[in-house]
């Protein structure tokens, strides 16, 4: 099973309202002790988005087929990934023929209030893992913010097909629990999601930051 955080449901086909600059809060948790609890920072402004993940690494990349860039604030460096070598990744990490599943995932009548938002619980089997997605229609512009997140996982996007054809995704998940056999939990809450106008230079490489050649990844020139 493949995900990638944070991923968010698949564009729609409607036209949908201009979006506004963003900055979306989350908490990324971990069981087992792969990794260490973190926070990361999502910053959206038109095309391009920002993930902070805690102060040591941020990507930028545009959605609309542009290459995507770490920046490693320790060593002031910064890696550019080609458009193509994005393209292979997500090819790479969506589902192979014969390993979709037809979701079960469906209401299951609890309802909570996460950090200010009104949500209810979707839970079932997705994928091989038992998920739960805390679901909250308070957002505004709720399916543009989805739908310009959704361009970075593409088809590896872990919500697409989440549920039977023709069922959008039910609003915006605010906590989404993942947990599989072998790989322990995850856990990713949104802690707030804020309009604000953000600067150019916040998707832009640093001037004083080393620009570096990204190493080749096998199965992926």
């Amino acid at each position: 099973m493949k995900f990638l955080l944070p991923a968010l449901a698949v564009a729609g086909l409607l036209i949908q309202p201009a979006l506004a600059d963003l900055v979306i809060i989350q908490k990324v948790e971990q069981s087992g002790g792969q990794m260490p609890d973190t926070e990361m920072t999502v910053r959206i402004k038109g095309t391009k988005v920002r993930a902070d993940v805690g102060e040591q690494l941020s990507t930028i990349v545009d959605s609309d087929g542009g290459d995507l860039v770490s920046l490693m604030h320790g060593q002031k460096t910064a890696m550019a990934m080609p458009s193509a070598a994005i393209e292979a990744m997500k090819a790479q990490m969506a589902p192979k023929e014969g390993e979709v599943e037809t979701p079960d995932l469906k209401p299951t009548g609890k309802t909570e209030e996460i950090n200010g938002f009104k949500c209810e619980e979707y839970a079932g089997k997705f994928q091989g893992a038992d998920v739960s997605y805390w679901v909250t229609k308070d957002i505004d512009n709720q399916q543009a913010i989805l739908d310009q997140l959704a361009k970075l996982s593409g088809d590896a996007d872990p919500f697409k097909g989440a549920f039977k054809k023709g069922e959008g995704f039910p609003g915006f998940p605010i906590r989404t629990e993942i947990e599989a056999p072998g790989a322990g939990k995850t856990v990713v809450t949104v802690v707030s999601v804020e309009e604000k106008a953000l600067a150019d230079s916040d998707f832009e490489i640093p001037a004083d930051y080393k620009k570096m050649e990204m190493p080749k990844i096998p199965g992926m020139n």
